[in-house]
């Protein structure tokens, strides 16, 4: 990870841009090649896996770089999307976007490249990749890219760059570059500069036209001071909340000492990313890690717009420094209202043998109603080997108080690591309509060796037992009221997206407020009992408001 160097002579060969994209094809039978015979996908029939092959080693190998996402609102049943780093070092697309069970493979998109992220633009319904363009080479930055025809399409933009800080430099450059959005259509990207580590730097930037156009942010962060140990910005993440108006980045330092003190580092915006909070350091929790353990870590905003990390942790580390104790394990290491507070998700996992591995590779992905939804290996970088290591998923629904009984999502023959889900699993208020998610399973995205596996899940996971729970999705809805006509009480229903607080105003024929109900509603379905003992007879109008959206409905008063 620390020389860069190492990488410069494998990618030399693949250093230059291209716009050419072979034709969109589909592979229609098990062992299917895809373009240029570098990628091969087969689907698994009776265990609901896709198996990608040929993916290299480093298409998804952080959670900083988000290979995979997924828009749920598009056509029958959503559109899932791939953008990977296959063993020619380009740039390729993997797609299924027509309820089919096929998947489309599109590239090579460009040259040579190193940790794509992939990113569905929901307002727009396309796939858009984040990459670091060329290792050494005049190719270098930050570059962003799409199809201009929508996920099935094939016509590609030519990258765009958003930043080329080291350009042409074999001393550094903006590597490790990941994107996201929210419903508010507005682009978010982070990039370090990762050059001999003295210092390094990381970047946030901006696009309010989809792309075209980028603003750099004020600097996340331009290099450790005081004891913190240069060089570990190379994880720098980025998180939105569901709207998009929340953001955040960060990442973690480590402490130049013999076990590698972990310390958390973060901003937030709460304006799309225009300002930024000052840098914060999260306290000290005598939080000890491996820099290979720590830096492999999940990012999220939750509901209340807190936020989020999860990694291992060996928080009671033996004197000798060599062992990890019973209280280690993945963390949800969150800020609340009441300060900060830890979350063990899962300790030590045993593996063939009895031998406990220490689980790591987090990766955050956000519900239809905020919910938290985590996977993660039962192994760490420093870890991982041929040996038999599974993928596992758990779910959070009270901002990260309690967290299920994690799921074992694979089968135990294989060694599967660098777990990865879309940015949100649905989007109930992403302003387009609103489906059963509930009943459309999402991926996880792991990988096998030199190859890649998708496995679909059907449900997702309460924070009480780990196991599929069929969360209900509700819309913003006002029912008609009974009895109607009114005589003298009348019961209003009405249906919340979560829970929030509500505004019943009532008014006469005349515009006038004659009544009005104000409170706090629950998710899911509601009822309040209004009474209309003073009205006189007529019509009336009654406007309900909450969660930013309004309604009406009328009554008849008739004693």
């Amino acid at each position: 990870m620390k020389n860069a160097g190492m990488f410069v002579l494998c990618l030399a060969l693949f250093c230059s841009f291209t716009s050419a994209v072979t034709p969109n094809t589909k592979l229609e039978k098990e062992g299917a090649e895809g373009p240029n015979g570098v990628i091969t996908i087969k689907k698994i029939k009776d265990t609901g896996d896709l198996v990608i092959n040929n993916v290299h080693n480093y298409s998804c190998y952080m959670t900083s770089a988000r290979c995979l996402d997924m828009d749920p609102g598009f056509g029958t049943d959503g559109a899932v999307v791939l953008f990977l780093r296959a063993v020619d070092g380009q740039l390729y697309y993997v797609c299924n976007a027509d309820s089919s069970p096929n998947f489309s493979v599109q590239g090579p998109l460009t040259g040579s490249i190193r940790y794509p992220s992939t990113m569905c633009d929901r307002t727009n319904q396309r796939p858009v990749a984040f990459f670091n363009g060329g290792w050494g080479s005049v190719d270098e930055g930050a570059y962003v890219m799409w199809s201009e025809d929508g996920y099935n399409g094939g016509v590609w933009h030519t990258p765009v760059p958003i930043d080329t800080l080291g350009y042409g430099s074999s001393e550094g450059a903006l590597y490790c570059v990941s994107g996201t959005m929210g419903s508010n259509g507005v682009y978010h990207c982070v990039a370090n500069y990762w050059g001999d580590y003295t210092p390094d730097a990381a970047y946030s930037y901006r696009s309010t036209d989809y792309g075209y156009n980028w603003t750099r942010a004020p600097v996340i962060f331009d290099c450790f001071v005081d004891s913190i140990v240069a060089g570990y910005t190379v994880q720098v993440q980025i998180a939105t909340s569901l709207d998009g108006n929340t953001v955040m980045v960060g990442s973690c330092g480590l402490t130049p000492d013999t076990l590698g003190k972990v310390l958390f580092w973060y901003r937030m915006s709460t304006d799309a990313g225009v300002t930024w909070s000052p840098l914060t350091w999260a306290p000290d929790q005598n939080c000890i890690s491996w820099e290979n353990e720590s830096y492999d870590l999940g990012i999220a905003v939750d509901e209340d717009g807190y936020p989020h990390f999860a990694t291992y942790l060996a928080m009671d580390t033996l004197a000798s420094g060599l062992d990890y104790g019973p209280l280690s394990g993945i963390y949800d290491y969150h800020l609340t209202a009441s300060g900060w507070v830890l979350t063990q998700i899962s300790g030590a996992i045993d593996s063939v043998g009895g031998v406990s591995a220490y689980p790591g590779f987090c990766n955050f992905a956000k519900g239809p109603g905020n919910e938290l939804i985590l996977t993660f290996g039962a192994k760490s970088e420093g870890d991982i080997s041929t040996d038999l290591n599974d993928i596992y998923i758990t779910m959070s629904d009270d901002n990260g108080a309690s967290y299920g009984v994690p799921l074992k999502i694979t089968d135990g023959t294989q060694a599967c690591w660098y777990p990865h889900l879309p940015h949100v699993v649905s989007t109930p208020d992403w302003g387009i309509p609103v489906k059963a998610y509930r009943d459309v399973p999402f991926p996880v995205y792991y990988q096998v060796e030199n190859g890649g596996y998708i496995h679909w899940l059907d449900g997702y996971y309460d924070g009480v037992t780990g196991k599929p729970n069929s969360f209900p999705v509700y819309e913003f809805a006002l029912n008609k009221n009974y009895p109607n006509p009114v005589k003298g009480h009348t019961s209003i229903s009405f249906t919340l997206p979560r829970d929030c607080s509500y505004s019943l105003k009532v008014y006469n024929i005349a515009g006038q407020l004659v009544k009005s109900i104000d409170g706090h509603g629950q998710k899911g379905p509601n009822n309040i009992k209004c009474n209309i003992g003073g009205f006189a007879n007529g019509v009336y109008l009654y406007k309900l408001t909450a969660n930013g959206r309004t309604a009406t409905g009328k009554m008849a008063v008739l004693k």
